[in-house]
């Protein structure tokens, strides 16, 4: 399909299928996915331990799919998952050491990625542009609620 005058969420799907193939192709190397990724770089950016059910809100997945991307991360040594002090039930999870080397080259490479998006924007194009994407979305929530 050609990309002028496509239907706005085709060219979502498009924009999105590259940068989920080029954030994929980046991470081949260290076997992680681009999830697994997204959540280390979370982790890092809040700088403390987080539950289990904080980061299924915050990524919008299921209980099962955290636990599975969860134990993959702690077996790759990228996290470090703990017990509550408080409450033995709740599982707390914070970025390891290796984690944070990690990202160091990931968020290089996410810049450039991001750089790409908008190569030829002005400031304030980039600031209309992200601002339309933040109102598309909270679109589509709300009307996925009804």
């Amino acid at each position: 399909m050609n990309p002028n005058k496509a239907p706005y969420g085709w060219l979502i799907k498009r924009i999105a299928k590259q940068m989920e193939q080029n954030i994929n192709q980046f991470l081949k190397p260290y076997n992680i996915t681009s999830m697994q990724s997204w959540i280390l770089l979370h982790l890092d950016a809040v700088n403390e331990a987080r539950t289990f059910k904080e980061l299924e809100k915050q990524f919008e997945v299921s209980q099962p799919t955290m636990v599975g991307i969860l134990a993959r991360l702690e077996q790759k040594d990228l996290v470090v998952i703990t017990n509550d002090s408080r409450d033995k039930r709740i599982k707390k999870v914070s970025i390891s050491k290796t984690g944070i080397e990690l990202i160091s080259g990931l968020r290089q490479h996410l810049d450039n990625s991001e750089n790409k998006i908008v190569a030829g924007f002005s400031n304030d194009e980039m600031n209309e542009f992200h601002h339309q994407l933040e109102k598309a979305y909270y679109n589509i929530i709300e009307r996925d609620g009804e």
